[in-house]
């Protein structure tokens, strides 16, 4: 049944499998793989990272969920996932971001 499970949670049509410490943080912010794919499939990137390496997050609230991803040929690997208070200076970043400076 979780092979059922792990696939039907997909990014760009690859699935999306969890490290054990992965699922620990999914756990502590009760989130599931679902909201992992939700994320990175409407979520903006949070910071540059290598080339298979994906990072996005959405902001719910005053709080931004993040999840990070490596590429494996045929599937993603969920490395990390954690969660951080929206503080001034990153909303300034956003907003610089958003108007393109």
């Amino acid at each position: 049944i979780w092979e059922i499970f792990l696939m039907e949670c997909a990014y760009l049509g690859k699935p999306i499998f969890p490290t054990k410490e992965a699922l620990t943080e999914l756990s502590n912010l009760n989130l599931d793989l679902y909201d992992v794919q939700e994320i990175l499939e409407n979520g903006f990137h949070l910071r540059k990272r290598k080339k298979n390496i994906t990072e996005k997050a959405l902001r719910k609230g005053n709080k931004i969920i993040n999840v990070v991803v490596v590429e494996l040929g045929n599937y993603y690997k969920l490395i990390h996932v954690g969660r951080f208070s929206v503080n001034k200076k990153f909303k300034q970043a956003m907003q610089e971001e958003k108007n393109g400076l």
